[in-house]
This record gives C-alpha cells, sequence and structure tokens, in this order.
C-alpha cells in the first residue's frame, strides 16, 4: 500500500515533471518526503524516496490543497522536503541536449517575450491533466489576447494618423480618414454641445415623414409614438411599407425585409457574380435571443426604447404621456418578437443553404410576393440608397434572375399579416411606430444622453458580414462608442477605432504602412504566413488521407476545396496602389472643412454604396478580404472558399516569426486551422472547392459525418459552468448552436499540430525558452500551452456565461480548451497524463479515424464500382510507342497553368515554340523525300520507272547547281536565261523594258498585247491583264472541261492590294522588286536610269490600280452562276477589243491551239463587267506604266534565273499556312527553298514536289508505305475516320430546324456523292502510267538545273490545258501533290483529298487513340467537308455541277448562320486600336474558312461589351461526334503513358489534338495587322478560340464555367438546329 500510495504522489507531482528525460536536458533526481493524510497510504517518515525522474522550478513544489489523484489519494499542501541531485541524463544516453538560444542571437529577446507572456497566466500548481485551462490560465490577470491585440492595433492607427509628416504625402483616402480622424476626436470632447438639440434625430424623423416625391398622400405618415395627438389607424399600402422598410434599408437599417448583396451562390464566377438577396426581417437582436432569453431581453428593451423616446421628446420640447408611450413601447416590442419567433426561420434550420436560394426574376417577385401590398417597385431603388448604377439591371433588364429570395414562406407570412384580422395582434399604429423608431434607434447616439447612463445605443448595431448577411453586435462587442469623451487620449483611441469601421480599406492603407513600413515587411510577413497556412492546409489534408469513414469520391471533393482555396494575407494589394484605393473611396466624397456629423453619413453611405455595386461589377473576386484588415480576428468565407488573416491578428500575442514554431502554430495556427475547417463544418460541406453552392458529400460520408457532429454536440451539451438547480437546462452548453465552431476548433488543433510537427520535422527543432523553469517546456507542451494562452480571460460571473450559453455560438474559452483538447491525444502524450478530465478514454474523433487495419491485396474500387481505364502496357510495342509520341508533343507545347475554361489557346500551345504544325511537318516530310531519292535501295526502283529517273535527274541537277551559292551564280551567269525571255517578250511588245533602259515605251495594239500576255500566260506561266485556265464544264462535268478567261492577276493576292494593306505592304514589296531587278541590271551591265526608284514605284502602284479597278472584289466572287458566261472566240474581240484574242490564244500548247482558237470554240469570261471596262479604257492607260509592269511580272516570275536573287525576298509577307486549293493554278510560285533547310537535299526535294508531283508522289508513298498492307491500312484507318465524320455531317443535316425537308435531302444527297481521295491516286504507284504521264517531258543527258525548271514549266502548263480534250471530268483527279501537307475539298468534283503527306503526326497516326487521331485528322475531314456546305459549296450538286439546291427558305436559315459567323470573327481583335486600324478580324473575308472550322445557326446577343464568338463549327462537331461513334463501337482507349498527360480525358485530348494543328510561336504585331487585312484564314488562335467558345462538347470535357471566355453565354449555331437552345 505505502508503495503504491507513493507512486500516485510522484506520478501527480510529475505530470509536468516527466519533462526533463523527454527533453533530454539534466536531469533532476529529486527525494521528496511527504506525510500523507490517509493513513492507509503511510509512508515511513525516516525513508528517502528516491524518484529517478524529474522536474522542479527553483527547487520548490507547490499543491493545492486538495489535489486528488485518481480520486482516491488526498495529500496536503506542504512538501516537506526536496534534495536535488544533478545527473547529465543526455550522457547517459549519448543524445545531445536541446539547443540553448544565446542573449546575442537577434530572436532572444522574442524568445523572452514568449516567457513573459506564459509567466503572467501560467499556474504550475494546478494539474495540467485535470485542468489545463488553470494550468494555463491561473494567474491570468488582464485583457483577453483578442482585447491586447485590438488595443495595439489601435494605438498603431492612432500614433500613424497623428504622423502630419505622413499624412502630407499620402493619398487622398488616408488624408480623409485623418480629416475624419481629426473631426471625430473634436466632436468627442464636444459631444454633449453637438447633440444637445437631436437636430440629426428630428430631421431623420423629418425627411421620413415627408414621403416620396410624387407619392406624397401614399407615404406620408406621422410618428404617433412621438406625436400622441396623432394616430395612425390603416395599414400602410403597398407604396407607403415599400417606402418606409426601403427608406430604412437605404440607412442601413433592415426591418421587415433585410436587403444585401452576396456572391450568386449558384454562379459566382459567372458574368452575374453577385445576387440580391432579399430576407426575413431584421429584429432588435439575435434569433436565439427571442428564444432563449425573451425575459431579460424584453425588459431592456423596454427601459432603452423608453428611455429614448423620453430624451427624444425632451429636446423636441414635448411631454409624453406616459401611459400611452408604455402601451406603444410595449406593441413595437411585441411586433419585435413577433417578427423574430413567427416570421423568421431559426438559425440551425437556415444552416442548410439551398433551401434559401430561390432566383426569382422582378416579375417573379412581384408576382410571388405580395407586390399588392409591398411595392417592391418602390422598394428596390430606395434600398440601394446612393448606388444609382444598379438601378438598370434591377428595374430595366426583364432577364436579370437573381433576386435571391431567402424565406419565400416568411415574408409572404408577414405581408399577408399585415391587415386587421391578423391573429397576432400587430396593429397599424405598431406597424409605424416601429419603422419609425428602427431609424430613431440606430441615430440615439445623436442624442443628448446624461454622461452615467447605462442604456445601450444604439440597441442594436447592425453590421454587415463579409459578403452581405447582416450581424447584430451587441452593445457588450463593441469597440469604441459614440458619446462625450472628455480625455483626449481616449478620444483618440475612440475614433481610430471608428475608421476600422467607416472606412476600412483606407484605414488599413494606415496600418499597414504603420506595421509594415518597408516592402521587404510586407514581403516577409506574407511569405512567413503562407508558410504557416500552407502547413496548416496540408496538415488538414492528411486528416482527410487517413479518415476511414470517408469515401474516395467524397475525399476528392474536399481535396478540391484544399486545392483551391484562397489565402488572404494582412491586406488586399490593391489598397498600396495608390491610384487604385483614390479610385475605390472616388464616392466616398467629404471634404477637410466638412464637420464630423456630414463626415460620418458620408462614410456611411459610401459603404452601402460599396455593397450594392458589386451587382455591377461580373464575376465575384475570390481574393478579396471582405472585412477590415485592421481588426484582430480571422475567417472563412464558404461563399470563396477562402481563408483570410488580416494584418490585425498577425502580431503579438498570436504570432511573431521570431518566436519558436510550437508557439506560433499553437497560436496563430490553431486560429487558422479553426477558420480551415469552416470549411469542412456542416455549412462548408454545402460550398465546394470555387465556392459555389453545391455539396460534394455523399450519403455514405454524410452519416459518419453527422456521427462525428452528434459527438461533438453531445460532448459539449454536458459542459454545464453554472449549476443546474439554478439554472435549469441553460446550466449547459448548447452543443447544437455551438456545432460549427466546436468542430472548427478540434479540426483547427489538429490540423495545426501535424503542421507544426512537420515544420519540425523540415526546419528542426528551435531552442528552448531562455528561462530557468521554462526551458523545461518541450516544444509539444509549448505548443498546447500557446493555444490554451489565446483564450485565457478573466473568470465569468453567472450572468456572462448565462448570456453566452443562451445565444453565443461559441462556447466559453474555458470549455473551448477543455472539449478540444480532450480530444486530442497527442496532448496526453505531452503532458504523460493517465486518464483524466483533459485526457480521457473515451472522447470524440473529429476529422480522424483509426488507421486501415486490412491486409494482403487491396480492395481498390470507386465509389460506383466501376473499374478505372486500364493503361496502356507495353504489350503493344507499336502502339505504346506511339502513344508516347503523342506525350512528346504534347509536352512541348501545353501550359497547364493556363485556365483552359479562359484561354484554351494559351493552354494547349502555351509553350510551343515552332512555326505552325503545317511547316514543321511539310519539312520533315521533304526530308523523308530527300532520303528516299538518295536512298542506294531505292535506286534499282528509279531506274526501272522513267518518271522516276526524270525525278532523280531534276533532283541531282538541283542538288549540284544549289550546292553552294557560287555554284548556282556560275551556272546562271554562263546561260543568262533571264535576258532571252526579256528579249522575247521585247519583241512581241514591240517596245524596250524603258524601266531600267530608259526611254519612253509606246501602247502595244491589240496583237502586240495578244501575243505579249499570250507568251507570258501560256509559255511562262505568268497572269497579268488577263488570267486564263480549265475547269470542269460547270453546269455538267458530264461534258468535260472548260477554258475560262478570269480578270487580272496580280503578283501578290488581290487582298494585298487593297488601300490599308496596300500601305504595309508596298514597301516590302517595293525592296524586293528593287533588289530582283538591280541584279538583272548588273548581270546585264546596264547602269540604271536616275528615274529608276520613282518609276518602279509608279510602276507598282500601277499595278495596285489595275489589281483594284479592274477586279471585281472576293466577296462578290464567292457567286460562281454569275462568272459562267459563254462568249465564241470570235466574239472575243467586239466586247473586249484591247486584246487580238485570236493571237494571244495561238500561244496555248500546241495539242489545243487548234481547238482553242477556233472563232466557234467558247471559253467563259468569268468578269464580263471589269474585263468591258478595262478594254474601254485601254487606249487611255499609261503606256510606259503598262509596258514596265509586264517586264517587271517577268522579272519576278523568273527571278529563280537571277543570280543571287534569294537574298531580295526576305521580308516579304509568306502567304499564310492553311487547308485546301485556292484556285487551279498553272503551275505553283517559283519562292526561293526554305532557308530553314540547312542540307539541299530537303530544299531541291520541295521543287520536285511542286513541278513533278506525282513522280514525287511515288516516292514519298514509297517511303511512307513500303508493302501492299501498308497502303491498304492507311487507307482503312484514315478512311474509316472520314467515312464517320461524313456520316456525323448527315445525321447533323437530319437534326436542322431551318432546313427544309426537300433541301436536307438533296444535302443527303451531296455527302453520300462525295468522292474521298485518300493518300494517292493508285496509277502513281504503277510504272507504266506513271512514267506515260511523264512521256512528253523530255530531259536530255547534258540538261542542267535551270534547262529542267524550264522544261517543267512549260510541261505542267501543257498538263493543264491538256485537260480541254478529255471527253469526261475525271472525279478522282487529285489536283495536287500526295506529299503535301495540306488538304482540300473541291467543289466542282465534289471530292474531298487527303495525301498522304497530311497522314502524318500530328494530324494522324495509326496506332494513336481514336480520340487524338479525330481530334487533328478529323477536324481536318471536317473542315474539308465542310467547304461543300459553306456559302460557296451550296452552289454545287452531288456530282459537282453548278447547280443550287437550297431552296429559298433554307437559304434564309444559311444566310443568317453565315452572317453570324461574320458579325462573330468581326469582334475578334488582336491588336491595340490605337496602333492599329483595322485591329480586328475581318468577317466577310474569312467567313468561308471559318465556317469550315465552325457550324451553328442562331446568334443570341448579350450586350455591347461582349466579344463574340463562333460556337459548334460543323468540323469540330462532325468530328467529335464521329469520334464519340468510334468509341461507342470500339470501346474505351488507354490514358496516355505520363504522369501530367495521362490525366487527361479523351474528350479533353480530342480538343488538345484539335488546338495542335494551330499551335505555333504569336506571330508579330505588323505581321497579325498584314494578316487581318489580306488573309482569308484567320489567325491561328481564333481558328481555336472562335471554334470551342461556344461549343458545348468542350465545356463538359474541361468544366468549364458558362460565362467563361471558352464557354459565352451567347454565340452562333453552325449547321446545329436551334430549337435546342
Amino acid at each position: 500500500m505505502a508503495g503504491m500510495g507513493s507512486a500516485n504522489i510522484v506520478h501527480t507531482i510529475l505530470l509536468v515533471g516527466g519533462l526533463v528525460l523527454t527533453a533530454g536536458v539534466l536531469g533532476v533526481v529529486i527525494a521528496i518526503l511527504v506525510n500523507e493524510s490517509n493513513n492507509n497510504n503511510v509512508v515511513n517518515p525516516g525513508t528517502n524516496t528516491i524518484y529517478n525522474e524529474t522536474l522542479i522550478y527553483n527547487s520548490t513544489l507547490v499543491f493545492n490543497s486538495t489535489n486528488t489523484v485518481n480520486n482516491t489519494n488526498t495529500y496536503n499542501q506542504t512538501v516537506i522536503q526536496v534534495q536535488t541531485v544533478y545527473v547529465d541524463s543526455s550522457k547517459a544516453v549519448n543524445v545531445a541536449p536541446p539547443k540553448q538560444i544565446p542573449s546575442s542571437n537577434s530572436k532572444y529577446q522574442s524568445y523572452q517575450q514568449v516567457v513573459q507572456l506564459f509567466k503572467a497566466s501560467v499556474n504550475l500548481s494546478a494539474d495540467p491533466c485535470n485542468d489545463f485551462y488553470a494550468y494555463t490560465c491561473g494567474n491570468f490577470k488582464g485583457d483577453m489576447s483578442f482585447d491586447v491585440s485590438d488595443n495595439s492595433n489601435v494605438n498603431d492607427m492612432v500614433s500613424k494618423l497623428s504622423d502630419d509628416a505622413y499624412i502630407s504625402t499620402a493619398p487622398l483616402p488616408v488624408q480623409q480618414t485623418r480629416w475624419y480622424f481629426d473631426q471625430c476626436v473634436s466632436a468627442r470632447q464636444n459631444w454633449n454641445t453637438i447633440v444637445a438639440s437631436g437636430k440629426v434625430v428630428t430631421d431623420a424623423i423629418n425627411k421620413l415623414g415627408a414621403g416620396s416625391t410624387g407619392f406624397e398622400q401614399s407615404t406620408q405618415f406621422p410618428f404617433p409614438m412621438l406625436d400622441q395627438n396623432k394616430d395612425v389607424t390603416t395599414y400602410p399600402g403597398k407604396f407607403g411599407l415599400g417606402y418606409l422598410v426601403g427608406s430604412l434599408t437605404a440607412s442601413g437599417v433592415d426591418t421587415f425585409v433585410s436587403a444585401g448583396v452576396d456572391t450568386n451562390w449558384k454562379d459566382p464566377a459567372g458574368p452575374e457574380g453577385f445576387a440580391y438577396l432579399i430576407d426575413q426581417p431584421s429584429t432588435f437582436a439575435p434569433n436565439t435571443y427571442y428564444l432563449k432569453d425573451w425575459d431579460a431581453l424584453n425588459a431592456q428593451l423596454n427601459d432603452s426604447i423608453t428611455s429614448t423616446m423620453l430624451l427624444l421628446a425632451q429636446v423636441q420640447n414635448k411631454n409624453l404621456d406616459l401611459n400611452i408611450l408604455a402601451k406603444d413601447v410595449q406593441d413595437i416590442i411585441h411586433l419585435d418578437y413577433v417578427l423574430a419567433t413567427n416570421f423568421s426561420t431559426d438559425d440551425t434550420t437556415r444552416r442548410q443553404y439551398d433551401r434559401s436560394y430561390n432566383p426569382n426574376t422582378l416579375a417573379q417577385l412581384r408576382s410571388l410576393y405580395h407586390d399588392d401590398i409591398f411595392s417592391w417597385h418602390m422598394f428596390l431603388p430606395l434600398a440601394v440608397g446612393t448606388a444609382e448604377q444598379v438601378l438598370d439591371k434591377l428595374l430595366n433588364q426583364a432577364t436579370y434572375n437573381y433576386y435571391i429570395v431567402m424565406e419565400p414562406a416568411k415574408i409572404n407570412m408577414l405581408f399577408e399579416a399585415l391587415n386587421d384580422q391578423n391573429k397576432y395582434g400587430i396593429t397599424p399604429r405598431a406597424v409605424v411606430n416601429y419603422l419609425y423608431y428602427r431609424l430613431v434607434d440606430s441615430l440615439s447616439n445623436f442624442l443628448p444622453w446624461p454622461t452615467t447612463t447605462t442604456i445601450a445605443r444604439p440597441f442594436v448595431k447592425i453590421q454587415r458580414q463579409p459578403v452581405g448577411r447582416p450581424r447584430h453586435v451587441l452593445p457588450h462587442e463593441r469597440k469604441y462608442e459614440i458619446k462625450q469623451i472628455d480625455d483626449i487620449s481616449d478620444a483618440q483611441y475612440s475614433c481610430a477605432a471608428e475608421t476600422i469601421d467607416q472606412m476600412q480599406y483606407a484605414n488599413a492603407r494606415v496600418f499597414v504602412d504603420k506595421i509594415y513600413p518597408t516592402a521587404d515587411d510586407r514581403k516577409n510577413v506574407r511569405e512567413h504566413v503562407a508558410k504557416v497556412a500552407s502547413s496548416i492546409v496540408i496538415g488538414f489534408r492528411s486528416m482527410i488521407d487517413q479518415l476511414n469513414w470517408m469515401t474516395s469520391s467524397t475525399k476528392k471533393g474536399a481535396y478540391n476545396k484544399i486545392e483551391n482555396l484562397v489565402k488572404n494575407i494582412a491586406y488586399p494589394d490593391w489598397i498600396t496602389d495608390d491610384a487604385m484605393l483614390t479610385q475605390y473611396h472616388v464616392p466616398m466624397n467629404f471634404k477637410q472643412t466638412d464637420d464630423y456629423i456630414t463626415m460620418y453619413f458620408n462614410a456611411q453611405d459610401f459603404n452601402l454604396y460599396a455593397q450594392w455595386d458589386q451587382l455591377v461589377q461580373g464575376p465575384a473576386d475570390r481574393t478579396g478580404f471582405n472585412g477590415p484588415p485592421g481588426v484582430t480576428n480571422a475567417w472563412y468565407q464558404p461563399e470563396l472558399n477562402s481563408i483570410t488573416f488580416p494584418a490585425g491578428i498577425l502580431k503579438k500575442p498570436f504570432y511573431d516569426f521570431n518566436w519558436p514554431a510550437s508557439v506560433n502554430f499553437g497560436a496563430m495556427g490553431v486560429i487558422a486551422g479553426h477558420e480551415l475547417t469552416h470549411g469542412f463544418d456542416d455549412q462548408g460541406v454545402q460550398w465546394n472547392g470555387v465556392g459555389t453552392l453545391s455539396g460534394w458529400m455523399d450519403d455514405q460520408s454524410k452519416v459518419s459525418f453527422t456521427n462525428m457532429a452528434q459527438c461533438v454536440v453531445d460532448e459539449y451539451s454536458g459542459f454545464c459552468p453554472l449549476d443546474k438547480a439554478t439554472y435549469g437546462a441553460a446550466a449547459c452548453i448548447d452543443g447544437a448552436q455551438t456545432q460549427g465552431e466546436n468542430i472548427a476548433d478540434n479540426g483547427g488543433i489538429h490540423s495545426a499540430f501535424r503542421a507544426y510537427k512537420n515544420y519540425v520535422d523540415l526546419y528542426g527543432p528551435d531552442p528552448v525558452l531562455p528561462d530557468d523553469s521554462f526551458q523545461y517546456f518541450n516544444p509539444d507542451q509549448l505548443f498546447f500551452l500557446s493555444f490554451a494562452q489565446v483564450w485565457c480571460q478573466l473568470p465569468y460571473q453567472d450572468y456572462q456565461f448565462l448570456r453566452q450559453i443562451l445565444v453565443d455560438v461559441h462556447s466559453p474559452s474555458i470549455y473551448r480548451v477543455l472539449g478540444t483538447i480532450q480530444n486530442f491525444p497527442a496532448f496526453k502524450t505531452a503532458f504523460n497524463c493517465p486518464a483524466s478530465t483533459y485526457a480521457p478514454d473515451k472522447h470524440c474523433n473529429v476529422w480522424v479515424s483509426d488507421i486501415d487495419t486490412t491486409y494482403g491485396l487491396p480492395n481498390v474500387q470507386t465509389d460506383l464500382n466501376v473499374a478505372p481505364e486500364a493503361p496502356i502496357t507495353a504489350t503493344n510495342v507499336d502502339k505504346m510507342n506511339a502513344y508516347q509520341m503523342a506525350v512528346n508533343y504534347y509536352s512541348k507545347s501545353v501550359n497547364t497553368k493556363i485556365d483552359p475554361c479562359s484561354d484554351f489557346y494559351g493552354y494547349a500551345c502555351g509553350t510551343f515554340n515552332q512555326p505552325v504544325s503545317f511547316t514543321t511537318a511539310r519539312a520533315q516530310n521533304l526530308i523523308y523525300m530527300s532520303q528516299k531519292l538518295e536512298d542506294p535501295a531505292y535506286q534499282p526502283t528509279i531506274q526501272g520507272c522513267s518518271a522516276l529517273t526524270k525525278e532523280k535527274q531534276l533532283y541531282t541537277a538541283c542538288v549540284a547547281a544549289t550546292a553552294s551559292s557560287q555554284t548556282e551564280d556560275q551556272l546562271l551567269i554562263s546561260n543568262n536565261y533571264i535576258q532571252a525571255r526579256v528579249t522575247a517578250l521585247q519583241g512581241f511588245l514591240g517596245t524596250p523594258f524603258t524601266l531600267v533602259a530608259g526611254g519612253a515605251a509606246t501602247l502595244p495594239n491589240a496583237k502586240q498585247l495578244g501575243d505579249a500576255l499570250g507568251y507570258l500566260s501560256f509559255e511562262q506561266g505568268i497572269d497579268t491583264l488577263v488570267s486564263p485556265l480549265v475547269d470542269t464544264y460547270w453546269p455538267d462535268n458530264s461534258k468535260g472541261y472548260q477554258m475560262f478567261i478570269d480578270q487580272n492577276t496580280a503578283y501578290l493576292s488581290k487582298t494585298y492590294y487593297q488601300p490599308a494593306a496596300w500601305k504595309i505592304e508596298k514597301p516590302k514589296y517595293y525592296n524586293m522588286a528593287y533588289g530582283v531587278i538591280k541584279r538583272y541590271a548588273k548581270e546585264q551591265n546596264i547602269n540604271l536610269p536616275d528615274s529608276f526608284n520613282d518609276t518602279l514605284s509608279k510602276v507598282l502602284d500601277y499595278e495596285q490600280m489595275i489589281a483594284t479597278k479592274y477586279s471585281t472584289d472576293d466577296d462578290t466572287r464567292r457567286q460562281f452562276g454569275r462568272s459562267w458566261n459563254l462568249v465564241n472566240v470570235g466574239d472575243l474581240g467586239k466586247t473586249y477589243s484591247f486584246l487580238d484574242w485570236i493571237t494571244y490564244l495561238g500561244h496555248a500548247p500546241s495539242t489545243v491551239k487548234d481547238k482553242v482558237t477556233n472563232v466557234n470554240y467558247q471559253v467563259s469570261v468569268m468578269e464580263i463587267d471589269r474585263l468591258t471596262h478595262f478594254s474601254a479604257d485601254y487606249a487611255t492607260l499609261d503606256s510606259n506604266l503598262l509596258v514596265n509592269l509586264l517586264y517587271v511580272r517577268l522579272i519576278l516570275g523568273n527571278a529563280q534565273y537571277i543570280p543571287s536573287y534569294a537574298s531580295a525576298f526576305k521580308g516579304m509577307t509568306e502567304e499564310s499556312v492553311f487547308l485546301g486549293l485556292s484556285r487551279r493554278k498553272t503551275i505553283p510560285n517559283n519562292i526561293p527553298p526554305s532557308s530553314d533547310i540547312a542540307a539541299n537535299g530537303p530544299g531541291c526535294a520541295s521543287v520536285a514536289n511542286n513541278l513533278m508531283q506525282f513522280a514525287n508522289g511515288r516516292v514519298f508513298i514509297d517511303y511512307m508505305y513500303p508493302t501492299p498492307q501498308d497502303v491498304t491500312n492507311i487507307r482503312a484507318s484514315a478512311g474509316g475516320i472520314i467515312k464517320n465524320v461524313i456520316s456525323s455531317f448527315q445525321g447533323m443535316i437530319d437534326q436542322l430546324d431551318w432546313m427544309s425537308p426537300d433541301t436536307k435531302k438533296k444535302a443527303y444527297d451531296k455527302t453520300v456523292n462525295i468522292q474521298q481521295n485518300i493518300a494517292f491516286p493508285d496509277w502513281i504507284a504503277n510504272d507504266t502510267q506513271l512514267s506515260n504521264y511523264y512521256n512528253d517531258l523530255k530531259l536530255a543527258p547534258a540538261d542542267n538545273y535551270y534547262d529542267i525548271l524550264d522544261k517543267l514549266t512549260k510541261f505542267n502548263i501543257e498538263i493543264q490545258f491538256n485537260q480541254l480534250n478529255a471527253a469526261m471530268t475525271d472525279r478522282t483527279d487529285f489536283l495536287g501533290q500526295p506529299g503535301t501537307v495540306n488538304a482540300w475539298y473541291q467543289p466542282e468534283l465534289n471530292s474531298i483529298t487527303f495525301p498522304a503527306g497530311i497522314l502524318v503526326p500530328p494530324y494522324f497516326q495509326p496506332n494513336w487513340p481514336p480520340s487524338i487521331n479525330y481530334g487533328g485528322m478529323g477536324l481536318v475531314a471536317g473542315h474539308e467537308l465542310t467547304h461543300g456546305f459553306d456559302d460557296q459549296g451550296v452552289q454545287w450538286g452531288p456530282t459537282g455541277n453548278l447547280a443550287g439546291w437550297m431552296d429559298d427558305n433554307s437559304k434564309t436559315g444559311f444566310v443568317n448562320m453565315a452572317q453570324c459567323v461574320i458579325n462573330e470573327y468581326n469582334n475578334f481583335c488582336p491588336l491595340n486600336a490605337t496602333m492599329y486600324t483595322p485591329n480586328c478580324v475581318k468577317g466577310s473575308q474569312t467567313q468561308g474558312e471559318n465556317i469550315a472550322d465552325n457550324g451553328g445557326t442562331k446568334l443570341r446577343w448579350k450586350n455591347k461589351h461582349q466579344v463574340f464568338s463562333s460556337a459548334c463549327y460543323i468540323s469540330i462537331h462532325a468530328a467529335f461526334n464521329a469520334y464519340k461513334t468510334h468509341q461507342a463501337l470500339d470501346g474505351p482507349d488507354p490514358r496516355l503513358p505520363d504522369r501530367l498527360f495521362g490525366q487527361f480525358t479523351h474528350d479533353q485530348l480530342f480538343f488538345m489534338s484539335f488546338a495542335q494543328v494551330w499551335c505555333e510561336v504569336r506571330r508579330t504585331d505588323e505581321a497579325l495587322y498584314t494578316q487581318i487585312m489580306v488573309d482569308p484564314h484567320s489567325p491561328s488562335m481564333y481558328r481555336v478560340f472562335g471554334t470551342i467558345q461556344n461549343f458545348p462538347a468542350f465545356q463538359t470535357a474541361f468544366n468549364c464555367p458558362l460565362g467563361s471566355n471558352s464557354a459565352p453565354t451567347n454565340h452562333c449555331e453552325v449547321w446545329v438546329p436551334g430549337k435546342y437552345q
């Protein structure tokens, strides 16, 4: 027994004593002799009991007189003997002792402050395991830590506001704060005089009594409680009630209806990010006072109202009948009670927010909520006060749908009770008195109260919570009072505190400038606190990880909240920007000369203005502080999922960066954890990661959460600070009422402790405290001491406990410590506690649970028990490699830091640093061609086919000629190819090249001009004043081909010659032409005349004149029927006499010469009007400029024959990369080989690809598809995609509501008859057929590269015109190079062609998942298919005949659709309007390509500021639908084999693949300017943005909120039905 008793004694002594060995400091061996009061537990007085344990502070140990251990052994107060023997325990276990902090350390003083902080409160005689609050706070004598901090903050503000030097240079709002402060201090010291007359209150009553202008009769009411000789016997009408309630709301006093602004709970990120909240009544006190403490409240209200009314009557020299007054007072108190109990929902029910989200339009508001009793049209404009800028939205936008009525039933019940038959005892007199008195109460500060009064004034002060809901601030919570204050220091304190409320951000600027005077100070505090906050977040996440009762899907929702948490630290950035601070405060416009009262109401109006102004600010700003940075507080805002740590709390006694981590995490860290946990309490779980009201906890998890919460409710309900016999049920805490704060306390300490332990693991332990006693506290114990110290306060009296128990959502401080610690076993460990009050064996597990104890193979399944997608494996090596190739593509372009919903192009292409994919893919294909041509193993194939032999001869000659610039120049100089051409043209024109030779030219006659133009077109491939071409016989292509005579062709595309574009393009064009012609003159030994520069400039301007004056614009030419005009050759001269047409056509290839010169042969003159106009003007044309233009065109068209010509082309605008063929060209442009190809082999392959396209195509397909099976595979895989896209488009046609059934049938027929050309024409794989094609190309062994070029030019011209001899049209004609990276739709053939050159990455790879192939190749297919149905394509029938098939009604729908796209793209503006005009895309110019990219019909306008976009475009619609069909048939594919890109779903990969096609390094502004003026294609970013921004599948794939850039609410609908909108 003695041994047991001694052990108990020692344990009691050493509850703290066990620290020493734990901390590893000098051990203390203590001999203790104890007298026991229990005779059954006697220790021999002569025995020294030695315990090889622990403690002692100053070798003294003190017990409480009745310290009980395990409720059995009691010890008296005195310790008889203490002997201390020191043992170096660190040496015993060979562990280094904790670090000491030297006095020289910069943190030493801060550590000393911690010691003093604890010494001021800690009572070491208390048993920490049974009363840790007494242990930590037992000697606490001062103000609570929050009060200490608030006092310090306000004193800092006083100091800075009194700094004249600072104020003199401060921004205006800070100066206004000083003016306010000065006037306030002066007013406080003269308050009795200022308010002696009660003028402020009287004026407010009179103003309210005056009624509304124009509605005086229905809005003027007396105040019968003050004017007792008047009465109100009928209830205010609808206008009267709306006027009274609205006027009070405008003054900041909510009554029957509470109005405010909060985020739009269901769509805070949308264009209407804030909503107008209409809530139940606001009463004098919080709802719980009426339910739990009504008797006390009733008495207080009676005393307050009676005293206020008597004082008001006194200043107005009125005598009130006390009996009548007493009756009126009781009536309005009764009304207030009825409002709180009958017409208000209790707070517990209101914790469920979804029930309160009831959106209405104004029309619905008036219809559903008794506009016959309460005029909403009167109330709404009055309520917003000075914020008139919101009225247009509120009253005039009929579709505004965000009047959120939070308690519909209660509001209607209230309105329906305002009649004489009501059962609640409400009278008209009470209603009017109540409303008047609520105004008086709010202004009762401005009455001359006696200095000794104890009356609360105003009884209740309504403050707005961070985002709008009203909050009652009762007198005992206020930091200042507006009253007479004689002491100037007290007055200054009061007024500085008032500026926190009245001008919170201007005040914050003053405060921040005081406590963080330098940029480093501001940076440091944010970095330090962010480290703490982030550690807390990590700690809380680890708690979520460990929960075994939370399902994986719910955990994902929790993780989403954590990942999206906004951390606001110290202050909002914008308040340190003078301009932004000033702009925000513009409506706060009081002047320095104004008096305090004027400033007071101006500031009040400003704050109300700022609240209402949020309604027109657009999306909610999730970084908004929504509270004053100068207060000692912290808050979590579920509507924003943000946690805010204002500067006011980031200081002692909560935080100091130089304090030990354990102290910071125990105080500030637990506060941070508390606020974070609010995001996961019963209210927080209703809001998702971005602050949208959308619960993420599933039912299974919710059951466990409810059980956890109920445990906390039950636990705290058992805490009873008052005597149950006296107070009954009110003796104990209401666990349900306080559960949110209690759960937050518990979760906060858990997460903070984990964060602190992680911090120590990362940064190491801090030194011990520099004190002989406190050095023995280990860090874990300091953590808990710091936590409890925050809640130290002087003991409550019973009435204070009662008030808090009844109405407060927070538990009393002592129970905030007890309830939190007893649920946290880490405390038990830290203080070596047995089972005890603060360390019970049974407790609640709050946000923690046991570790999973399962073993063996884990049973991993989703909540739905659906298996996840299988990963790609290396079983199929080719497929694995292909998937890895896709990863490599994305890794070079994707920038995941960009929000795809805001800028998908930036997201998909943000790190891309190459030219657009077409350029790089073409370059790669040229390398393949070059390698194949040089492959030794391929030479027998070349030698066995004469066509390939000719190509190899071209390639070899090119490589030899371009091996070096010297070799090339020498060859050109020795043969002087160019001069022969100039001489020939001179012979035809009969006049010299005067630009270089000088002199004057004569105007060619009709024959001379015919020879000259014929020579240029048919022999040189250079079209000038007229343009011959061959195309199908448009009305009936079964009749073969037809010759066309078109308008003039310029050197550049016609769009370059438009006036605005010409200003930019001409200097480049001039420099190029100057360089080429100067090189020509040098080689011919010609000295250029002095007039050369000027004449050349005029020649180019002359070309611009011809290109614009004698050309029909491209928009008009999109209508083909107008260009079909057959004319006999013999009749051409009658109308177009400027040219001898027989002579002109006599230069045609010999194979067709006889045919086309037959006077009865018909040609189609495409531009009758322009050609007639030119012919009529010909005789008046400037002969010198006209002739020199023809020479210049000859020189430029043959520039490749001039030595060193290529450098002259530098700086010329490059034609944009595009899909499709613009028109049938005679031969490709002679453009220098690309300078980015290092070796000349690929450059020469490019020449072969242009001039021997089918022979070169054979080489390319032999490289790409070496076996017949390869050919079969590529055609099957690529052809399958194309067929699916066509099939998908057929389904889209079926759904169109604007297309008639007959037109749909014709459109369907057109899709069925599309000729699909894939990879290459079959005949080029046949040596005989290929050689026959090139049979007329005769190359001599001695021909050099330029000899071959000359022959190929003539050969290609002959090939084109030979089609005139064909009996019928060949719809399988590829029309282009099989090796090019392009695709095209040809309306005259109704054919769609996908050459082998584009069936390569990044467009297509057979082993890629369908999502990527359809996003790339499928979209290209959809694009080209759409050209068959764009504004040009609909003019051509199923077999390619010119026969429009769309009826008038359908055409109207089509035109509307096309116009929508035009309008939409007109608003894409990549350039600064102040620097470039135009700065936007030209929608009409780009409509064909845009419609091909896109699809949709109806334009729904949003507002004049919206940038419109085209949505749901046909190519992406058809491709996406085809991909989904493919997926439905073939099943899902594995994800990509990458940690990052493997997270993309296949729907997302589809869109990523689409965007990849258009990735490019952003062009310079000048290049973009040129593009938007001349290019029929939109800039790459708009090809992506304009296509996806309103495609709902994209919105779904990337979870984009409606209203974001990529998912705007209003858009075009192209080739989709409008009826689904």
